[in-house]
């Protein structure tokens, strides 16, 4: 993640919350992998092989079309968009990702956010349909 509107520091800070809190997520020794694959963009390539390397099943990604569903199904795998993504897991466990949601909206004190504007929130993230599916459990927010 690069580029002119990404501060350094926010970052940093995110990767330090999640390798805190996701310590077998980290793939390494997949480098290895990156020249023999074929995608639209070659500066892909890297988080293909990680997903390869990690036995991943599912590459999540806003930019699905970099990540083609041939190219994906003949390593066994698909790319999904985030909020397809993150809707499968609400289906999953309405109650339990309701719990979730409602302790991220708790941790945004500065400003905090009535339960309307979190889920505008999520819409303006691209998580228009998950915004939807928590509608349906605005109490628990």
């Amino acid at each position: 993640m690069t580029g002119p509107d990404l501060d350094a520091k926010r970052i940093a800070r995110t990767r330090a919350l999640m390798e805190a809190h996701l310590p077998n997520a980290m793939v390494a020794g997949y480098q290895r992998r990156i020249a023999k694959l074929v995608l639209p963009d070659p500066n892909d390539r890297h988080v293909l092989a990680a997903a390869l390397h990690g036995k991943a099943q599912i590459i999540v990604t806003s930019n699905l079309k970099h990540f083609p569903k041939a190219v994906l199904k003949s390593h066994g795998m698909v790319a999904q968009h985030p909020d397809a993504f993150v809707c499968d897991l609400i289906a999953a466990d309405l109650h339990r990702a309701a719990r979730a949601f409602a302790a991220d909206r708790a941790r945004m004190a500065n400003p905090p956010k009535t339960v309307e504007e979190y889920l505008a929130s999520l819409v303006a993230s691209s998580l228009a349909n998950t915004a939807l599916l928590l509608g349906d459990v605005t109490d628990k927010l």
